[in-house]
């Protein structure tokens, strides 16, 4: 028999989603919930709770949730439930044109945003101002990348700050940080924040909690990251205040455009 936060880990594997966006899937207000099951705070999924989660995925099987027993899926699941087709998601009049949702696994030559240094300030201002952000270039998606379920973006480097690791002229691969996610970045992973200052800021990152009295009962809470760059004699440690970051994204992958050195004297054995 299996735990509810194993199921939830099952769930999120099967839907495709993190544990904010399932919420939003299945209706629930909160997604404490579903953090609290994953810690073992919740020890049984509640019948409420398979009740939207079978709302919204009815190939899920009923019994499976609320004992942990059998297989995830109903037979012939897939009689049951038609996935949805893809399609492009818009927030208001700035345009996501890269985020794909639902929809069957094929392959898509997907575009993506390349935001080159010298466009650094600018893209920074479509941001601010919620413009769209057609009028960057676009590149195709490395090959390999599932890209469904994200946000993706290339960013130039456009200095020195994470030598050696990264040199200016490489270019980022990355996907948006919900807001909802802030507290869980971190772990010295390498970011790229837009900030409300104007600046596109390669570092790897900690997040800290910043409170914030709201009276003498409540708090709110605002992210701060520790930022960090590889090249730490000329860029010394930062802090980053949550209100002052306009998009955090974590880097995927990378195109460099230069050839690491070995890491060892290379000797020629042959004659």
């Amino acid at each position: 028999m299996k735990s509810a936060a194993d199921i939830l880990s099952e769930l999120l594997a099967h839907t495709n989603k993190t544990k904010n966006s399932l919420a939003k899937a299945i209706g629930l207000p909160r997604s404490q919930n579903l953090y609290d099951i994953e810690k073992g705070k919740i020890k049984n999924i509640s019948s409420e709770l398979s009740e939207k989660i079978i709302k919204a995925y009815p190939e899920i099987n009923r019994n499976y949730l609320l004992t942990g027993k059998g297989k995830m899926l109903k037979e012939n699941s897939n009689e049951l439930h038609e996935p949805e087709p893809p399609e492009i998601v818009r927030h208001g009049s700035y345009e996501h044109d890269t985020v794909i949702r639902g929809g069957k696994d094929v392959d898509i030559l997907l575009q993506v945003p390349l935001i080159t240094t010298p466009k650094h300030r600018k893209y920074a201002d479509a941001v601010a101002s919620e413009r769209r952000i057609e009028q960057f270039p676009k590149f195709p998606i490395l090959p390999g990348i599932k890209p469904k379920g994200a946000i993706w973006r290339y960013f130039e480097v456009g200095g020195d700050e994470m030598e050696p690791t990264f040199r200016k002229g490489d270019f980022i691969l990355a996907t948006q940080v919900s807001f909802l996610d802030y507290f869980e970045s971190g772990n010295f992973n390498l970011y790229v924040f837009v900030t409300k200052d104007r600046r596109i800021l390669f570092r790897r990152a900690i997040v800290r909690e910043r409170r914030v009295p709201l009276d003498e009962d409540f708090a709110w809470s605002i992210p701060q990251w520790i930022i960090i760059a590889e090249n730490e004699e000329k860029y010394p440690q930062e802090i980053l205040d949550g209100d002052d970051v306009l998009e955090v994204w974590l880097h995927r992958r990378s195109i460099l455009n230069w050839s690491p050195k070995p890491a060892k004297q290379i000797e020629i054995k042959v004659k």
